[in-house]
């Protein structure tokens, strides 16, 4: 994995490149978001993830790779998330813009993402919004 693949994951994390995101991933792969606490596993589950996460209905996202450190193996993504929604974690954005700065280890297995776990900054944008 390279800038290149981090760049191309992210860029197709929306609701148009869902499809080409979900094909990055093996057919047994796992998303597990570390902040909120779930987990997927597998095209199924996977598949329903997104559909849901990049209904456009619902929220809207922009995510743009900073950096990758790693290898053929893995690494990390460093990277900033902008969502507009009417509503993070529970909390009423009243159309405010979320700005997030986040960072998801990735492991690979035949240049595909057998699992990604992301972590990010919900803290400080919880705060903003009156809800911490």
């Amino acid at each position: 994995m390279n800038m290149k693949f981090a760049e191309q994951l992210l860029n197709n994390f929306n609701y148009e490149g869902q499809e080409k995101a979900l094909n990055m991933f093996t057919d047994d792969g796992v998303f597990e978001d570390f902040t909120i606490g779930f987990r997927m596993e597998g095209k199924e589950q996977l598949t329903s993830l997104f559909e849901g996460f990049f209904d456009p209905s619902q929220m809207k996202h922009r995510f743009k790779a900073l950096s990758y450190k790693g290898d053929k193996n893995g690494g990390a993504i460093d990277y900033t998330w902008e969502m507009q929604t009417k509503e993070f974690l529970g909390v009423p954005t009243n159309d405010q813009l979320i700005n997030l700065r986040g960072a998801m280890v990735i492991t690979l297995r035949d240049g595909k993402v057998s699992s990604l776990v992301d972590y990010y900054d919900a803290a400080g944008e919880l705060r903003k919004l009156g809800g911490l």
